[in-house]
């Protein structure tokens, strides 16, 4: 199970932050950067019908301050350069911090993850 929220996580951030600067500048500073993923993935990985708020049972209040808080802490812990590169190092880094973020969830989490089928199957999700 643990493998199938942090592909979901990681390949949200990846696309959400691919799509959502796309009409950005190319490269932006890192700090800029980590701005707009924290808000990206606590809006994304905390809609009400998402893996995140249905497989660990959280409501929207308590989803959005745990992942802005891991967004937070993961992100420090890439060595991040001055510049992210929205095409190029941006997407690898927005993975790494969505695999970070569901990591912590699923630890944190871990007794409240639901036993349900659909928490089971990571195709479920990526439709």
């Amino acid at each position: 199970m643990r493998k199938i929220y942090f592909l979901i996580a990681a390949n949200f951030a990846a696309t959400l932050l691919f799509a959502s600067l796309a009409a950005a500048s190319d490269v932006m500073r890192s700090s800029v950067w980590s701005i707009k993923l924290q808000k990206e993935l606590r809006h994304e990985l905390c809609q009400p019908k998402d893996y995140t708020r249905f497989c660990y049972n959280l409501d929207q209040e308590k989803c959005e301050t745990v992942i802005e808080k891991f967004t937070a802490d993961c992100i420090p812990k890439l060595g991040m350069p001055d510049r992210v590169e929205i095409f190029g190092n941006g997407v690898k880094l927005a993975y790494r911090v969505g695999s970070c973020v569901a990591k912590k969830v699923d630890f944190k989490f871990a007794d409240q993850r639901s036993p349900a089928s659909k928490c089971k199957n990571a195709q479920e999700w990526m439709q």
